[in-house]
């Protein structure tokens, strides 16, 4: 229960903050409601960018074009150039529709998710968002793709005798061979400096400045051979089967990766697929709302049209059909319940 001392404090404090004062304040914030603007009941808005010159520079134009003759003719002249005014709030309307549906907070596009400059070495939290996963699985398959793709080629370069020994060799690539062998040789490749360096020492090259070549790789694995007692042409064919059994094995674990981003991109699908139809639900479906005001007042329209031409026709000594066929009878829709569950009149007020 609100204490006294704080209920007059409310009451003193919403003295500050009464709403518009002046006449412009007021009109503005009558529209604050405003969602259509086809059944306002104010001839021009201001938030559609109206102003009262261009309706009356319009609802003339329209009434000169109609050619009425007649008080009754002129009366239904106005009433025509006023619907045709309001219909001209449908683009409008519509835009600002699907921009409240734009403007909602949508799961990501899973079309649109990008690697790029994702640090595929740093793992996710398991409460990550769905695009963040799907951007780190996304670089770490680039990744694993560009490594299988490197090693394929150098398991075919190693099982390969006749490859010259000039043949030069990416940098990565020749690295990526030296630490399996030295595994495989129980090298401890996580001390400085790299065992790799001194062999490469041994051979009379820098191991910082060299530039890798098929024979260069195949020295630096048979010096590591002979250290370790082993046989250097046996060890050669060994290291090219290790590097061709890790090509393997990337290509499976890219072929998990693969299958686990198709089903996290059909799920990605099926949410934003369900968030914009939710996204529609709760806004009431603006769009649908304008499209049967439109609707309603096109039929207006036409039987504003339909007694304009059958006052032309009376008075000109025509016949009593006009062209649209002459008012709709009572019963037609026009009493149906509106969108506040009232009944639409067939006569808007401007």
């Amino acid at each position: 229960m609100v204490s006294p001392r704080k209920l007059a404090a409310n009451r003193k404090n919403s003295l500050k903050s009464s709403g518009p004062r002046t006449v412009a304040g007021k009109r503005k914030s009558s529209a604050n409601a405003l969602t259509t603007g086809l059944y306002a009941r104010l001839a021009v808005l201001p938030a559609l960018g109206e102003t009262a010159e261009d309706r009356k520079a319009f609802c003339k134009a329209v009434i000169r074009d109609l050619d009425a003759d007649g008080p009754a003719q002129r009366c239904l002249a106005d009433r025509i150039a006023g619907l045709f005014w309001r219909l001209r709030r449908v683009p409008a309307a519509e835009g600002a529709a699907l921009q409240r549906l734009a403007a909602r907070s949508l799961p990501s596009d899973p079309d649109s998710v990008s690697s790029e400059g994702v640090d595929w070495t740093r793992p996710l939290p398991p409460n990550a968002p769905p695009a963040a996963r799907l951007a780190l699985l996304r670089a770490l398959l680039r990744v694993g793709r560009a490594d299988r793709d490197r090693e394929r080629t150098m398991a075919g370069l190693l099982a390969n005798p006749l490859v010259p020994d000039d043949e030069p060799v990416d940098d990565l690539a020749a690295r990526q061979v030296l630490w399996r062998a030295g595994e495989e040789l129980g090298l401890k490749m996580f001390v400085t400096p790299d065992p790799w360096d001194e062999v490469l020492r041994g051979l009379g090259v820098d191991p910082r400045a060299c530039e890798w070549t098929v024979g260069l790789i195949r020295r630096a694995l048979g010096a590591a051979a002979s250290a370790a007692g082993r046989d250097p042409a046996e060890f050669h064919s060994q290291s090219a089967a290790r590097v061709a059994e890790h090509v393997v094995h990337l290509g499976e674990v890219i072929a998990r990766r693969e299958a686990e981003e198709r089903e996290l991109v059909e799920r990605m699908h099926v949410d934003r697929a369900l968030a914009v139809a939710a996204a529609v639900v709760a806004d009431e479906n603006l769009v649908t709302v304008v499209s049967k005001q439109e609707s309603h007042l096109g039929r207006e329209l036409l039987r504003s049209l339909d007694a304009l031409e059958r006052l032309k026709a009376a008075r000109s000594g025509g016949g009593p059909n006009p062209p649209h066929g002459g008012f709709v009878p009572p019963g037609d829709g026009f009493d149906e319940p509106g969108l506040d569950g009232r009944p639409i009149l067939p006569f808007i007020v401007e």
